[in-house]
């Protein structure tokens, strides 16, 4: 995926698109087409990977709490820092489950915390444009 979107045109454009909408606008390239077919792509990607997950009620909140401590963590914006976000809160629920299985969101929030006192905009984050 990382090679898709900084190597390949469309994730070129993607990017652009992205940034400043306006100008791939004016350049001619239909931006609906292009945000179209990334969530046509994401949902593709969820569908398959849903058989491998249960799906319950409490599904939702589950994922977005640890999507949003993701991004925080690895800084928004940035897609190593995300996924050296993803491996952190990975590692630390694998860990915790086996070792702290009633503080494992404890950890993960602590971790959290260490990272917005540390470095407000996340751990990979830059400055604001």
């Amino acid at each position: 995926m990382i090679w898709t979107i900084y190597f390949t045109r469309a994730g070129i454009l993607l990017r652009a698109g992205t940034d400043d909408r306006g100008m791939v606008a004016l350049c001619g390239v239909n931006e609906m087409l292009i945000f179209t077919a990334v969530f046509a792509a994401g949902a593709f990607l969820a569908g398959l990977a849903a058989p491998y997950g249960e799906v319950n009620h409490l599904l939702d909140t589950t994922v977005i709490v640890s999507a949003f401590i993701v991004c925080v963590i690895g800084g928004l914006g940035n897609l190593y820092g995300a996924l050296a976000g993803a491996l952190v809160v990975g590692i630390t629920k694998a860990i915790g489950v086996m070792y702290f299985p009633r503080l494992s969101m404890v950890l993960i929030f602590l971790i959290m915390a260490l990272v917005l006192i540390a470095r407000s905009m996340g751990r990979q984050g830059g400055s604001a444009r």
